[in-house]
């Protein structure tokens, strides 16, 4: 079916997403996997296995970056929730902060400083890790959230989540590909491309640039989230109660820890 005739469709069902705006939306869950998971991946490794970081304290920060995201993740939405323009609309505006953030933020995580002993290599993965997840949140919890509130219809909002999912997996497999044939080949000298250090630099320096460039396609989506409708105030603090009502209750806080 022609992109004309899915317009024409758009045109008669209100509740129907055009399917340009589902497909930069999916592009755009490709940011978390590429950056993300390529940290989660093989920042460990690389500090442990390049730089000789103690394992305990490679394999500690990422845990502590994931707790960090319990912190940003809730406030950052009810942030989002709250934020009015009449022209960006309350997710758009979050977004288009992230991009260039995140590409220095990655580009930090792989680029120590080589003067760095073991403490100084621990803080410094550990506080880009924290800022690269930070900033990866200012974008991807309002681009999920804007993913419910592109239609009201169940079966579309189906639709369009599954691009998400499609983009995101596709994204995370393809790039682990390309990383272990291309960026990280085996070669003569060395069994394990993961282990040569000088197989960082390329890596790094195309793929700071890998996450921020989807954002910037989803971005060119036709839609303003500030032509759809905006949600009650919810009121100041709220977010707090729900913690305070959560944390209250031991059931509850055993299984959000345990």
């Amino acid at each position: 079916m022609t992109d004309q005739n899915h317009d024409r469709r758009d045109a008669i069902d209100p509740h129907t997403v055009p399917t340009k705006s589902r497909w930069a939306f999916g592009v755009g869950s490709t940011a978390e996997t590429l950056s993300l998971y390529s940290v989660g991946a093989l920042g460990m490794l690389f500090y442990n296995q390049v730089l000789g970081l103690d394992i305990l304290l490679a394999g500690l920060v990422p845990t502590l970056s994931i707790l960090g995201d319990a912190i940003s993740d809730p406030l950052i939405g009810s942030w989002s929730d709250r934020f009015r323009s009449k022209k960006w609309g309350r997710r758009h505006p979050f977004m288009l902060l992230a991009p260039i953030p995140v590409a220095v933020s990655f580009w930090m995580v792989f680029n120590p400083p080589e003067s760095f002993a073991d403490g100084s290599f621990f803080w410094w993965f550990l506080v880009w890790s924290i800022l690269l997840r930070t900033f990866m949140t200012v974008y991807h919890v309002p681009h999920l959230a804007m993913g419910g509130e592109l239609s009201k219809e169940y079966t579309e909002r189906t639709k369009i989540m599954s691009y998400n999912n499609f983009f995101g997996w596709i994204g995370g497999a393809g790039f682990l590909k390309i990383n272990s044939t291309v960026f990280f080949a085996t070669t003569a000298q060395t069994a394990n491309g993961f282990l040569r250090p000088d197989a960082y630099e390329p890596f790094r320096s195309l793929s700071r640039w890998l996450s921020p460039s989807s954002i910037c396609l989803c971005l060119v989506h036709p839609r303003s989230d500030s032509d759809l409708p905006q949600p009650a105030q919810l009121a100041h603090g709220s977010v707090f109660v729900n913690f305070m009502v959560i944390f209250s209750k031991p059931l509850a806080t055993a299984i959000t820890f345990f």
